[in-house]
């Protein structure tokens, strides 16, 4: 295959891999971590922000706007990736962060903070989908495990790194220097691989059209329902005629998506891809572990703070061993892959690992022994992190490399509808499970009609927010017996949410025996595919 004079094979690459393999995982690394931090370092600035900015009702907008966008690109941008070159697409993502962040940082209002999210979300899903891709474009399937470790560990990372920072720089520079910090780090991201990776050499000199009506009609069925998942139970009730018109309309979009990507020459997700068993048990069992993980990352710290009665750092202490130990076995089970060649036993070792801890996490009552949680969370840990990169190698070796883009967004683009479904599942399971108990309170309590008004249902308890508000109508006492009852309903409610992260990592395990596996390509492997082509 004849390729352009500023282009290099992958095997001279290789030759050369000492020396250019570390700037180009640095710049992959720190892309990865800004993306994955963004969410986590906001939540913590937000109640500064909209004091600055006003609009509290808006107070959820930066994060769905952020989410919608991120993983309504992930398909598209590992489309555009195989087309056009997953180096590119990198750069146009890392790009796309750094002038989002800017315009983030110097927003005036809301409605100008949700539009910059959204581009920076466009940007952060590109990095996310390119990142797996451009590790897996550089290294044969056997290859890449370690490195793919290094990438997925910076998930946990984010989510160790990201309160804390988002905290610092508010306090000491004012919530703008969370979004601008990204800059400086994201411009070193982008030299890194712009300098040190060569252009994909896997890439048909025949670009394809690519097809405007897919995107649309992914977007309209991808959309609404991500905004019925985020909305229901908080806007509107599950049942209410807004949010069933949603779900209905994403269904029927989903249904003209899935016949126009039967009838085009170039679809944005291939259907072959379905006809894969690999694929399908893959994106399956990462939509189950992903709604595992937001069992944990969401509830543990509620469940310290509000049922143990601890400190803000002492809950940051006890989510710390969960992601310590995440970011330790990726980048473990990543070398296993490498070094064996074998990935099914990770899987069902990681769902095992999982399925025991919560468990155990399941049975949490007011009181646990000192030192009961650490070893519980490292379990946890440990169990998800050997899945997250072991999931894109299996996938990615499963496919030819022509089509590495579209595979390994497509395992990303399952993940993030997991943590939306998982987020809106266990949201509404909380929800039900105080209901009651919280109507019962009020019942039985003579309050200011101002107190209802702020508390329309039992989650709001936990918006600090909505708390600050009661002051003005309940003494301290008053406030005390809410919470008291609060926090005897809620280890009840906890407990069967954990219960659902053990169904989750049982029904996973039970998946990863269906797991077919296949010898892991080499590099010759992939240099005789080239050549066939």
């Amino acid at each position: 295959m004849t390729q352009n004079s500023n282009q290099i094979s992958i095997a001279a690459f290789a030759e050369e891999a000492p020396k250019n393999v570390v700037p180009i995982l640095i710049g992959v690394m720190l892309g990865v971590l800004l993306a994955a931090l963004d969410n986590s370092i906001v939540s913590t600035a937000m109640p500064n922000i909209i004091t600055q900015l006003s609009g509290a009702e808006l107070y959820s907008w930066p994060f769905t706007a952020y989410l919608l966008c991120s993983t309504v690109i992930i398909p598209i941008s590992g489309k555009f990736a195989d087309n056009y070159g997953r180096k590119l697409i990198y750069l146009y993502g890392i790009s796309i962060f750094i002038f989002a962040s800017f315009l983030c940082g110097i927003s005036q209002t809301m409605i100008q903070l949700i539009l910059a999210r959204g581009l920076q979300g466009m940007g952060g899903g590109i990095i996310l989908s390119s990142a797996f891709t451009i590790v897996g474009e550089l290294f044969s399937p056997r290859e890449r495990g370690k490195y793919m470790g290094y990438v997925s560990s910076m998930f946990g990372f984010a989510s160790i790194l990201g309160p804390s920072l988002g905290g610092y720089l508010t306090e000491h520079f004012g919530w703008h220097w969370i979004f601008l910090v990204n800059i400086p780090l994201g411009i070193i991201a982008l030299l890194a691989v712009y300098i040190y990776m060569p252009a994909n050499s896997s890439l048909s000199l025949v670009k394809k059209k690519i097809e405007i009506a897919g995107i649309i009609l992914l977007i309209l069925a991808i959309v609404p329902m991500l905004l019925a998942l985020n909305w229901g139970g908080d806007l509107f009730d599950w049942n209410s005629l807004t949010i069933i018109g949603m779900f209905a309309f994403s269904a029927i979009m989903l249904l003209v998506f899935i016949r126009n990507e039967r009838q085009s020459d170039n679809p944005i997700i291939p259907l072959h891809l379905f006809q894969s068993r690999i694929f399908n048990v893959s994106v399956i069992s990462i939509m189950l572990s992903n709604i595992t993980f937001f069992a944990c990352v969401i509830f543990i710290p509620l469940y310290v703070k509000s049922v143990l009665n601890k400190s803000a750092s002492e809950t940051g202490a006890t989510i710390t061993p969960l992601m310590l130990s995440f970011v330790a076995s990726a980048i473990i089970s990543g070398r296993l892959v490498a070094n064996t060649g074998k990935y099914k036993f990770i899987v069902m070792l990681g769902f095992s690992f999982a399925l025991v801890g919560m468990f155990l996490l399941s049975q949490l009552g007011v009181n646990i022994p000192n030192g009961y949680l650490i070893p519980v969370l490292i379990l946890v840990g440990s169990g998800l992190g050997q899945l997250t990169p072991v999931f894109n190698l299996c996938v990615q070796n499963a496919f030819p490399q022509r089509e590495l883009g579209v595979v390994t967004s497509s395992v990303a683009f399952f993940r993030n509808i997991g943590g939306s479904l998982g987020s809106a599942i266990l949201g509404a399971v909380m929800l039900f499970t105080l209901r009651d108990e919280f109507a019962f309170f009020f019942q039985n309590h003579q309050f200011p009609a101002q107190v209802q008004q702020i508390l329309h249902k039992p989650t709001d308890l936990f918006n600090e927010n909505k708390i600050g508000l009661l002051g003005k109508f309940l003494n301290k006492s008053q406030i005390a017996e809410l919470f008291g009852t609060m926090q005897i309903a809620l280890p009840q409610s906890l407990r069967l949410i954990f219960l659902i992260g053990f169904f989750t990592s049982l029904v996973g395990l039970i998946f990863s025996f269906f797991l077919k596996e296949i010898p892991m390509k080499t590099q010759s492997d992939m240099d005789k595919e080239r050549a066939n082509r």
